[in-house]
Parts: C-alpha cells; structure tokens; sequence
C-alpha cells in the first residue's frame, strides 16, 4: 500500500508484474492518471474497469477508445481492457 504521491510515482519504475487498485473517480481525478499514462500504451498491460460512470475517461477507455488524453497528452492506447462484466459483478 502506498500513502505518499512520491510512493505512487514509484510504481511506475517496476518492471514486473504489478496489480494496481484504486478507488472510484481516479481515473478522473487521481493517481491512477500517472499509472494510465505510463501503461496504457503497453501491449501486456491490462486494465480491469468497474462501474465506471458515462463521460469519464475510464468509461472512454473500457469502450475502446484507441487515443485518449491523460494529462493533457494524447495517449494511443493498447493495453487489454477488461469489463468488469466478465468478473460476473453488476454495473452500479
């Protein structure tokens, strides 16, 4: 678990396997944006959505949007996105 921003940017230098998890709206407003940033281009990255609200930019990914902005720079995307539909959970 990390508490601190500079922990959080810390991640992103890994180089193995690694399971993120943030809370509701940050792909919006949060952390995860870095994490997006530095892996959303990445072929074996995979990104697993829940319940993420219309017109956000986690709702913009989950349906396959190939470029995106994040952080006021366009991203080509290509990281496997997965429905949380699949996990057999509801949409909320």
């Amino acid at each position: 678990m990390v508490r601190s921003a500079d922990q959080s940017k810390g991640i992103n230098q890994l180089r193995g396997t690694a399971v993120i998890i943030a809370g509701s709206g940050m792909c919006t407003g949060g952390r995860i944006k870095h994490h997006l940033v530095n892996n959303i281009g990445r072929r074996r990255a995979r990104s697993c959505l829940w319940a993420i609200s219309e017109g956000t930019l986690g709702r913009e990914i989950l349906e396959g949007a190939r470029d995106v902005r994040i952080l006021g720079k366009a991203t080509a995307g290509g990281a496997r996105v997965e429905d949380q539909r699949l996990f057999g959970h509801a949409t909320g």
